[in-house]
């Protein structure tokens, strides 16, 4: 995650699960050119000593959205 004023946030302070689709083709998480471009935010822990936990997520594929957290993206992971 690069955030705009440039100060650090790294994996270790980050405990927020959000997904954002890159735009274009390619990778299996990635949209269609002209397509949905989604946006889920979520507060299910991947972590395997807490997968009995509740959780949710919540998906949006308005492009406002889908622009303002692809901004602040550094690297992309692909789905598996």
């Amino acid at each position: 995650m690069q955030l705009p004023e440039a100060r650090p946030f790294g994996i270790m302070v980050d405990h927020s699960k959000w997904c954002v689709m890159k735009g274009g083709g390619g990778a299996v998480c990635t949209s269609r050119p002209g397509g949905p471009h989604w946006t889920c935010i979520a507060d299910t822990n991947r972590e395997i000593s807490q997968t009995r936990r509740g959780g949710g997520a919540v998906c949006t594929s308005r492009p406002g959205v889908w622009k303002a957290f692809l901004t602040v993206v550094d690297t992309f992971e692909d789905c598996q």
